[in-house]
């Protein structure tokens, strides 16, 4: 089969963005078939611990996004771990993600920031704003988060930055990610077990 799927991620603790795509083996093609983000509420309160609230969020990102990646059948998948925490709560919420993707079916292929970066926009330099811009442009109709303006369906004014850039980042993930020599070491390695076959 020369078509494969692929997924990206970009983990954090309260939306982790997922993007669910193909790759043709023949021509190295790729593409986004859709988007989707996984959630988490903060629900803190004298009742609940933030220990047992972190544990709640922590099932409910596998299980939404393990859910994602297995109904769409994905192969290989992608992801940007998080790393430079600002405080010791963003740390510790940057150790829980990493841990989940870890746990993740399949294990993922990690990439760095700065690939992400020049697999994207060509060099090195966060810009939220042109990688969303990237994503949106190539797959328009993945299923972005969108509103009713004026009876026009637009991209969320304020979402932009927010829950659209964890989806668009999850895009540039894949980007980076089937540049890697882990890919294309993973792709030699199933060829040469089809042939064998």
């Amino acid at each position: 089969m020369s078509i494969i799927k692929i997924a990206g991620l970009d983990p954090s603790l309260r939306n982790t963005g997922v993007a669910l795509g193909s790759y043709n083996l023949d021509t190295g093609e790729w593409g986004i078939e859709r988007v989707a983000i996984v959630k988490t509420e903060r629900q803190v309160t004298k009742q609940v611990r933030q220990n047992s609230d972190d544990y709640r969020c922590a099932r409910e990102l596998i299980r939404g996004t393990n859910k994602l990646l297995e109904s769409h059948g994905a192969t290989f998948v992608f992801a940007e771990l998080p790393t430079g925490a600002q405080s010791a709560r963003a740390m510790f919420s940057f150790g829980l993600t990493t841990a989940i993707m870890a746990g993740l079916t399949p294990p993922l292929i990690q990439v760095q920031p700065r690939e992400v970066q020049q697999a994207v926009l060509g060099r090195a330099g966060k810009n939220k704003e042109a990688i969303i811009e990237w994503a949106v442009s190539k797959w328009p109709d993945a299923g972005w988060l969108t509103r009713k303006l004026k009876g026009e369906v637009k991209l969320m004014a304020v979402k932009l930055l927010a829950d659209n850039e964890h989806l668009a980042d999850a895009c540039a993930s894949i980007a980076a990610g089937i540049q890697t020599m882990e890919f294309a070491q993973a792709l030699s390695l199933a060829e040469g077990f089809r042939k064998a076959a």
